[in-house]
């Protein structure tokens, strides 16, 4: 019986057999949306699609709260997983979905982010009006500038900041 090529995102995670691939299906070492190819196969096509390891039990994360907003409301949705992630950050990452794309992270991190900077401007803008000096930032035009900057390079930062973590990992 000749090998299964498996590969996620591109990447190949090796050459396995029958059993092997569906222990790995069950430890969730592989996962349903992995890609695999065995020789004389017209092309690669998903563990889930392939028969041999439809009945194969796999549950996929729960997700953390913040995935789940619909049900439970966006503020109890948002505490919960900033709890969770403070508290217990290895089960907060381990319940994560590792898959989706990129809406529920940034819809996630942007609002904080970006409020956390329109207080930080805010408190900014304050300080030198307690001293008794003009500051540019107090003024209404250089506050707003500065709440429309944030607005565009958080995102920019977030994505930079995201792929500089990712290549030291």
């Amino acid at each position: 019986m000749s090998l299964i090529h498996i590969a996620r995102e591109r990447t190949q995670l090796g050459q396995f057999g029958e059993d092997e691939v569906r222990d790995g299906l069950a430890a969730g070492r592989f996962l349903p949306g992995d890609l695999a190819w065995r020789e004389g196969m017209p092309g690669w096509r998903a563990l889930a699609e392939w028969p041999e390891f439809g009945g194969t039990p796999t549950e996929a994360p729960a997700g953390l709260p913040w995935e789940n907003r619909a049900t439970l409301g966006l503020l109890p949705a948002l505490g919960q997983t900033i709890r969770d992630v403070l508290i217990q950050p290895g089960a907060a990452f381990a319940s994560m979905r590792r898959t989706g794309g990129y809406g529920a992270p940034l819809s996630f991190y942007l609002p904080l982010a970006i409020g956390g900077s329109l207080a930080s401007i805010g408190f900014q803008s304050l300080l030198p009006v307690q001293e008794g000096m003009p500051d540019p930032i107090a003024e209404a035009g250089g506050f707003g500038m500065l709440a429309i900057l944030c607005f565009v390079t958080t995102p920019v930062a977030l994505f930079i900041w995201s792929g500089l973590v990712h290549l030291a990992l």
